[in-house]
């Protein structure tokens, strides 16, 4: 059995580089769309006055206080993956012009 070394080349970074794009507009959609949501949230909170006694209107003011804190969560985790995804884009640019990589691999022969 001899031992002989294939040399692959892989070129894939122009498609890693579509394929993030696409992430990052899905993440900009929902960016926009928690975006929306908070100004909802913002919207509800000024409609129910800090002055109101009525039970049923603070437990609905603390709800839409806890729902507005998650949106914030959820924003910020957008925005850390959309800027993950960007630095992934940048990347694969720079490395589209090397237009391959290589890849070793032993192929046995019997």
């Amino acid at each position: 059995m001899t031992k002989k070394t294939i040399l692959a080349r892989i070129e894939f970074y122009n498609f890693l580089s579509h394929y993030f794009w696409i992430i990052d507009q899905m993440l900009d959609f929902c960016l926009k769309q928690l975006q929306y949501a908070r100004l909802l949230t913002s919207g509800a909170l000024d409609s129910i006055a800090l002055s109101t006694e009525t039970d049923n209107l603070i437990s609905e003011r603390e709800n839409i206080l806890q729902v507005r804190k998650e949106i914030e969560a959820y924003l910020k985790q957008v925005k850390g993956l959309s800027s993950q995804i960007q630095g992934s884009i940048s990347y694969c640019k720079t490395k589209e012009n090397e237009c391959s990589i290589t890849v070793r691999s032993i192929k046995h022969r019997s």
